[in-house]
C-alpha cells in the first residue's frame, strides 16, 4: 500500500547522516492508468503525455474531468487534448496548434526539433535517435544503433561496447523478473537499473526523459 504525505530523505555515507535536506511529497496513492502514465507535478491529474501538464488550466476550467484548456484564447475545456483540442491533424501543446504530423510538431519547437522515426518522439540531437529521423520533412540515416539488451544508443561500428547480458533464470517468487540491461533479478521491470538519471527536483519517465516535479 502506498503512503500520502511529505517525508524527508535521508543520505547515509559509512552510517554517517550526511543530508537531511530532501523533502519528497506524495500526492496520491492511486497510481495513473496505462493510457495515461504521466501525473503532472503537484495535481492529481494524469495525462498520456507528460508536456500536456503545461495545459492544465484550473482557473478557467474548474471541472476536474475537463481540466486542459487547448489554446490561449479559447474559453473551452476538455478532458482529453490528443482527441478533442483539433478537428483533424496532430495538436503541437508547446505551440498551441494543430498541424498535419508529429514531424511538424517537432520542427516548430527550438529545444526539440527532430523527429525520430522509431520511437515517434520529439529530441534535441540526432544521437538520441538509435533509428532514422527527419528535420522538418529531410530524411537522415540512424546515426546510431540501439543495444539489444541496453537502453542505449552507440555507433554502428562500435555494437562491441554493448552489455551483453545473460538469463541466469530468476527463481526467486519476489525476484522474478529478469534485467537484462543489468544481468539481475528484481520484483519488476520499475526497479531495473536505469541508463540515464535525473538532476534533483526531477522525475525520471518511462521514455527516459525527465520532469520537473514528481
Amino acid at each position: 500500500m502506498t503512503k500520502v504525505g511529505e517525508f524527508t530523505i535521508l543520505v547515509y555515507n559509512n552510517g554517517i547522516l550526511i543530508d537531511d535536506s530532501k523533502l519528497l511529497k506524495v500526492t496520491s496513492a492511486s497510481p495513473c492508468p496505462p493510457s495515461s502514465p504521466f501525473r503532472c507535478p503537484k495535481t492529481d491529474t494524469c495525462t498520456s503525455n507528460y508536456q500536456y501538464c503545461s495545459l492544465l488550466d484550473f482557473t478557467s476550467c474548474s471541472d476536474e474531468e475537463t481540466p486542459f484548456k487547448c489554446f490561449e484564447s479559447s474559453t473551452t475545456c476538455v478532458k482529453d487534448v490528443e482527441s478533442e483540442c483539433c478537428d483533424e491533424g496532430v495538436f503541437c501543446p508547446h505551440s498551441r496548434t494543430c498541424v498535419a504530423s508529429e514531424t511538424e510538431c517537432c520542427s516548430t519547437n527550438s529545444e526539440t526539433p527532430i523527429f525520430c522515426v522509431e520511437t515517434q518522439t520529439c529530441v534535441a540531437h540526432d544521437y538520441e535517435c538509435c533509428s532514422n529521423y527527419l528535420i522538418g520533412s529531410t530524411f537522415f540515416a540512424a546515426p546510431m544503433v540501439k543495444c539489444s539488451d541496453e537502453n542505449k544508443c552507440v555507433p554502428w561500428d562500435s555494437s562491441s561496447y554493448c552489455f551483453q547480458s545473460y538469463d541466469v533464470g530468476c527463481s526467486d517468487p519476489e525476484f522474478s523478473h529478469f534485467c537484462a540491461n543489468e544481468g539481475r533479478c528484481r520484483r519488476s521491470e520499475a526497479e531495473c537499473a536505469t541508463t540515464k538519471v535525473c538532476p534533483p527536483g526531477y522525475t525520471h519517465c518511462p521514455d527516459n526523459s525527465c520532469i520537473e516535479g514528481l
